[in-house]
């Protein structure tokens, strides 16, 4: 006789070990943090426009302080760190902060801060755009969905294919998609199908769920309601239907354990 505990151990086990191959890597992680320590749905300023139009005499570092106000203070708050870990790593200088250099370093941040976030917004775009011609095809074809891999159907060719100044991607033979740049290296390789943006906010996020289309549940809630909004008078009693049904067969259920002590 097979013993239920252990054959509930094994199921866990094997769940655990399937969604452990989902999990996004932790330097992916942080990627996705600094990129969106201003949200996707926020313009960075230009700021090489708006340096020529303050004219030769105007400071970098006031133009930058003052066109990047209206961002949030976390992302301040990082190039102010970065700058400073940058001229003066140990912290024993303690007006390292008011230095010219310092200065340059806060201007120097800001420039490459834009090219990575641009990066990682440009590779989940190309990755979205690639998922929907795979969908495509699958559906023209009369493929079941999931049919095709990155193996199968390729936009571009991967291989060696350049980030914006920040390095290279490449599909290993794995499958995975590997990083190289981005301010770190991921050689281990991700499930890129995970990598994605929020269908509400835009904010790239990785997906914890396959079906996840949302970052957070403050998304998820409104995506919901922005759903239900759409929905006919119909649907909408078909829902409440199958709601009350539920809650009457759970009701049963109770009252059946309550009266049996079992199911």
């Amino acid at each position: 006789m097979v013993n239920s505990k252990n054959s509930t151990k094994s199921q866990n086990l094997a769940q655990r070990k399937s969604r452990a191959r989902f999990q996004c890597p932790p330097e992916l992680q942080e990627l996705i943090r600094q990129a969106n320590l201003v949200p996707q749905g926020m313009g960075l300023p230009d700021f090489q426009a708006e340096i020529r139009k303050a004219g030769p005499e105007a400071s970098s570092y006031e133009t930058l302080i003052k066109i990047t106000k209206h961002l949030p203070a976390e992302f301040r708050d990082y190039l102010s760190g970065r700058a400073y870990e940058a001229v003066d790593p140990l912290g024993i200088h303690t007006g390292a902060m008011e230095s010219a250099e310092f200065k340059r370093a806060v201007v120097n941040h800001y420039l490459s801060y834009c090219q990575e976030r641009g990066a990682m917004l440009w590779l989940v775009q190309r990755l979205e755009t690639e998922r929907s011609m795979m969908a495509d095809t699958e559906k023209s074809k009369g493929l079941k969905p999931k049919t095709l891999t990155h193996d199968h159907f390729n936009l571009l060719d991967w291989d060696a294919w350049p980030l914006p100044a920040s390095g290279f991607i490449r599909r290993g033979d794995d499958g995975k998609l590997h990083l190289t740049g981005l301010a770190g290296v991921i050689e281990k390789g991700f499930e890129d199908d995970r990598l994605r943006r929020c269908v509400i906010c835009e904010n790239i996020h990785w997906a914890s769920r396959e079906d996840s289309k949302t970052c957070s549940r403050p998304c998820l809630n409104k995506l919901n309601l922005k759903n239900f909004r759409k929905r006919t008078p119909e649907e909408k009693a078909e829902i409440e239907k199958r709601r009350k049904d539920n809650r009457n067969r759970n009701k049963k259920i109770k009252a059946k354990k309550n009266n049996n002590g079992t199911l």
